[in-house]
């Protein structure tokens, strides 16, 4: 075989190795591009969730205002209310409330009341709001006055009181081992809760001007505030 030839030969043997790797390498391109469509293809969509959106009660007495505009219900208004020692409560009111709405439930609120003692603001190192859920005794009683309070304010001879609804302190008359309660989420397990309420005093001139409810509502579903839920009092 002469130089020429093996030269040739050579020449030959190089491309065909070429030729092979440009046909190996076009099946590789050829495939993970068919591989990276089919995998596109198959992706299962992307699932758009519902924006969420916490409906709110801000604590500060513009914010309360504006809910009770809206959303606002009494629960006991001009009683007599006071209390025996050793004896126990001589004047309490129970009351029932009803929660009506298709998809709604309570979102939040707040717990006004207003009292007085013999004409004056109560003492409230002594007297206090007494109120008690009748099926869940664990959740209320004795409500104090924490740093959870939004407003606590002496007018007119009486006193008034703002509290969260959210979280509500109470505790029997020692007020030595303080709970809280979540009382949106207790109006939301049942459509009817039942309620004590008194005011804690021996003074047989104690007197309840007004407990009330301010509250909005959302659908838990949605995240949004809805206005077709309703709380009332029922006999």
């Amino acid at each position: 075989m002469t130089f020429k030839n093996i030269l040739e030969k050579m020449k030959f043997k190089d491309i065909l190795q070429a030729t092979i790797i440009l046909i190996i390498t076009a099946v590789l391109v050829i495939g993970a591009t068919w591989i990276s469509n089919t995998t596109k293809n198959t992706e299962q969509p992307k699932v758009i969730e519902v924006p969420f959106s916490a409906v709110d009660c801000p604590k500060d007495s513009g914010s309360y205002q504006k809910v009770k505009a809206s959303k606002n219900i009494i629960l006991l208004s001009d009683k007599q209310s006071y209390g025996i020692s050793g004896e126990g409560f001589v004047k309490l009111y129970d009351i029932s409330i009803k929660r009506t709405g298709l998809n709604s439930e309570i979102a939040c609120g707040y717990l006004f009341y207003r009292l007085s003692s013999g004409g004056k603001p109560i003492s409230q190192n002594y007297e206090n709001f007494f109120m008690i859920p009748r099926e869940s005794l664990q959740f209320g009683g004795h409500i104090l006055t924490t740093n959870n309070t939004i407003s606590n304010s002496e007018i007119n001879g009486k006193t008034e009181i703002l509290l969260p609804l959210n979280d509500i302190s109470y505790d029997g008359i020692e007020r030595k081992n303080i709970k809280q309660a979540n009382w949106v989420a207790l109006l939301n397990v049942s459509d009817l809760v039942n309620f004590t309420i008194a005011l804690n005093t021996l003074n047989q001139l104690g007197h309840i001007d007004s407990v009330e409810i301010a509250y909005k509502c959302w659908n838990p579903i949605t995240g949004q505030e809805t206005k077709d839920c309703n709380l009332e009092v029922v006999k």
